[in-house]
């Protein structure tokens, strides 16, 4: 039998805790996986249903394989779901749905190789649900609205290094529970339009914490300092990778204190807070991406926190 399981971002606490909300369940004859040994076809599973999810949502995958299967892959929304093999017959990612993802019905597609070479495919079908979102209006000062040609410029080679740094994959880090990096609730305002001194900028891909200039900011889990640099629009940046396609920012910060290379811990101190780059206020901007999605971060900690 082969089994494809994943839960969703609502209530979730921990790993594979409470109960699923997107479930792939397939059954096909151990045959199916392994026949090519002697020379058999593959058997297409069969696909159960699976919940919707938000834009801006992250799910677990953990897909479980009968002894002797080769490889796995997953992909959605065009894009690779990239996996681990924790065990012989278990295989763990992510999935994410960007926040401007339109509503609608996709699928998830898994391909399992057997020892002999044969694959065995399996089609599930998901929905997006539609999400809504505010439209805030804030004044910054003109440079960061309007920058000049060597600004832009300076905007462009940041917006090609960030951008390089997301399209990496390394080895699995997350694992155990994400905490938030402060403490104190944060704004509601993921996947906002903003408008800037009038002119309508891209959405706000991140949550905020407000606080005082000083608040430590720690790590939520481990990972490795990919960036750690002032920034045009975002300041005083540091960028955490977490394995598999996960990412973190943290933005505006008054301080650093890590480096480009550093493997931290959950807990780690980062940085402080701070009002560096384009801001109207003290305040840490923290942003999650997962492959190509821009995720809510705090659909993440439902799913990957305590």
């Amino acid at each position: 039998m082969t089994t494809v399981r994943g839960i969703s971002g609502v209530g979730v606490r921990g790993f594979l805790a409470a109960a699923a909300l997107l479930a792939i369940v397939s059954t096909p004859p151990a045959t199916a996986v392994l026949g090519a040994q002697g020379g058999g076809t593959g058997t297409l599973p069969s696909v159960a249903a699976i919940e919707a999810l938000l834009p801006g949502g992250i799910a677990p995958l953990v897909i479980t394989v009968p002894a002797g299967a080769s490889a796995v892959t997953a992909t959605a929304f065009g894009d690779a779901v990239h996996l681990a093999s924790v065990s012989p017959d278990r295989w763990e990612g992510l999935l994410g749905v960007d926040l401007d993802q339109k509503p609608g019905t996709y699928h998830v597609f898994v391909s399992i190789t057997g020892a002999g070479g044969t694959r065995v495919s399996a089609r599930a079908p998901f929905v997006v649900k539609p999400r809504h979102y505010t439209t805030r209006k804030l004044t910054v000062g003109g440079q960061f609205v309007d920058p000049t040609p060597a600004e832009l410029a300076r905007i462009t080679a940041e917006s090609a290094r960030t951008a390089a740094i997301y399209a990496g994959v390394s080895e699995r880090r997350w694992g155990g529970p994400f905490a938030a990096p402060v403490q104190g609730p944060a704004t509601g305002n993921f996947g906002s339009r903003s408008v800037f001194n009038g002119q309508s900028r891209a959405p706000h891909a991140g949550i905020d914490y407000r606080g005082a200039v000083g608040t430590p900011v720690l790590a939520p889990g481990p990972g490795q300092v990919m960036l750690a640099e002032n920034l045009f629009f975002t300041g005083n940046t540091v960028i955490l990778d977490h394995g598999l396609g996960l990412f973190s920012l943290y933005a505006h910060l008054s301080r650093m204190d890590v480096v480009v290379g550093q493997n931290v811990t959950g807990g780690a101190p980062l940085g402080l807070v701070g009002a560096t780059g384009r801001v109207t206020g003290p305040h840490l901007h923290w942003a999650m991406r997962l492959g190509r999605a821009r995720v809510d971060p705090s659909l993440a900690l439902q799913v990957l926190g305590r």
